[in-house]
């Protein structure tokens, strides 16, 4: 795989991942396929988390989720159910589709934290999903980069989800662009 060019600094490790906020998930997959010829695309609904907070408080987060591979980048299309403020909301107003963020994995998400907001870049959420434990944090680099950058903690379960995503992707036939996560995680 062709790894993916790192904005040197802001980013320390390669962008593996851009997303979008769009209003209906399963109409943004059938663009995306029918347009790019992107997918499969498999979907988790209303994503589930342990904690999460914007800008510093405790909210409620519910979204679905769609995720592909295309060339270099997982494509995640991400659909906000309920128009509260929130870090898409920040970027992207309800019933528009934009680049919400650029992503990385790194090792130590405490660490980047601490970096990111050295650099300036205010902590807009964090979060700890039910699936793969998995540790993320959304930082507001708007007035560069016109999105935010969310930054993941390395996860064992998420990579290995990741790979089988650019897998199905590299022998997709065309046919069911719109597939459950649970159908990813039993192949």
């Amino acid at each position: 795989m062709v790894e993916p060019p790192i904005l040197k600094g802001i980013t320390p490790k390669p962008i593996f991942q851009i997303a979008w906020s769009v209003d209906d998930v399963d109409a943004a997959v059938g663009r995306w396929a029918k347009a790019f010829g992107v997918g499969p695309f498999y979907v988790l609904r209303n994503v589930q988390f342990k904690t999460t907070s914007y800008r510093g408080r405790p909210f409620k987060f519910d979204h679905s989720a769609a995720f592909a591979q295309w060339g270099a980048f997982q494509i995640e299309l991400m659909q906000q159910h309920g128009d509260y403020p929130s870090m898409l909301r920040d970027v992207c107003p309800a019933g528009e589709t934009k680049v919400v963020s650029y992503s990385w994995f790194v090792d130590d998400l405490d660490a980047e934290t601490q970096r990111m907001n050295d650099l300036g870049f205010e902590t807009a959420y964090a979060g700890l999903g039910v699936d793969f434990d998995l540790r993320e944090s959304w930082f507001d680099t708007r007035h560069i980069l016109g999105a935010m950058v969310e930054v993941y903690q390395e996860n064992p379960i998420a990579r290995i989800a990741c790979q089988k995503i650019a897998d199905e992707a590299a022998k997709w036939d065309g046919k069911r662009p719109l597939r459950s996560f649970e159908e990813l995680q039993s192949s």
